[in-house]
């Protein structure tokens, strides 16, 4: 598990200390802004950062709510990556501040109020956190193991199930993303002629998190394409849903009758995606498609028959 501690200055002897005390938990801990390497933005930096991490934990005191505070523009990177706070984001009380004074986004989830000495009781409930997550991995992987494993021969096979996957190893497969609710339809915004709007939610159900590299309605029929347009290179963290939209517009062939198709979704492990520095890259370097090779696993929904009128 990997945290994100937010911190006024003014307050870094309490984080240096609650750091020290998440990294004995085992819980791989990012505080120090003055380790950050050389290279892009400072913003982008943090960003990256607390992209990486599956906790963020916010030290509540008048300077880190003060209007203009770094803090903040932290705070603001969490709510992007994470529109619902519940599980993600942990806030602390480590000096008194009217509830008020706090950001919304703050006061969407229970707030730690310690009874004690604030590091003691942060570090407490850090590792029920770290425990519930331990037990809800361990379930999801028995629960998936159960369902998937069938004796052959005497011996055990490991048979992935559901959507299509593609490139992926079958510790990952037990849990691999999900495509759900594909609505399609004419798009109404569109002037030329076969012009699509799809639908869909991306949802995962892993305890990675991932980040889309395309998602794309296919076809089975060589003759007829998909010229689709969507938003890519976006994360999509453990248990959350992403809605869609996949503007496109159809190429078939006067001579084509029928034809089946699918909605796609290429991914790669987020983690894996920031280790290598691929998320400043714009997808035109040898190394971005190496990358993408080497990393990458697909999933697809049903084949469906195309139909006419639509």
């Amino acid at each position: 598990m990997r945290a994100f501690l937010s911190y006024a200055s003014e307050h870094r002897d309490l984080a240096t200390r609650l750091a020290l005390g998440l990294r004995n938990l085992g819980v791989e801990t990012f505080f120090d802004r003055d380790a950050l390497p050389p290279g892009e933005s400072f913003d982008d930096r943090i960003a990256a950062a607390i992209a990486r991490s599956h906790l963020f934990i916010f030290l509540i005191s008048r300077e880190a709510v003060a209007k203009g505070a770094y803090t903040l523009t932290e705070l603001g990177q969490a709510q992007k990556l994470w529109p619902r706070p519940s599980g993600a984001v942990l806030p602390v009380f480590i000096e008194r501040v009217s509830v008020e004074q706090l950001p919304p986004y703050l006061r969407a989830v229970s707030i730690l109020d310690p009874s004690g000495e604030p590091v003691a009781d942060t570090l407490n409930a850090v590792a029920e956190l770290v425990a519930l997550r331990r037990n809800r991995q361990r379930n999801r992987f028995l629960a998936g193991a159960a369902a998937t494993m069938l004796v052959a021969g005497g011996l055990w096979k490991v048979y992935v199930t559901g959507p299509a996957l593609l490139g992926d190893q079958v510790s990952r497969a037990l849990h691999p993303p999900v495509i759900e609710n594909v609505q399609v339809g004419e798009d109404p915004n569109a002037t030329e002629a076969n012009a699509l709007r799809f639908d869909v939610t991306l949802y995962n159900p892993s305890p990675d998190a991932v980040t889309a590299v395309s998602v794309a309605p296919v076809t089975d029929h060589s003759g007829v394409t998909f010229g689709s347009s969507a938003e890519a290179f976006f994360a999509v963290n453990p248990g959350d849903r992403r809605p869609l939209t996949i503007h496109s517009r159809l190429n078939i062939p006067t001579s084509v009758a029928a034809f089946r198709w699918r909605i796609c979704w290429e991914y790669v492990r987020t983690e894996d995606w920031y280790a290598e520095g691929m998320y400043k890259q714009d997808g035109s370097s040898v190394e971005f498609a190496i990358f993408i090779e080497r990393h990458k696993a697909q999933v697809c929904d049903a084949w469906r028959p195309w139909q006419p009128d639509r």
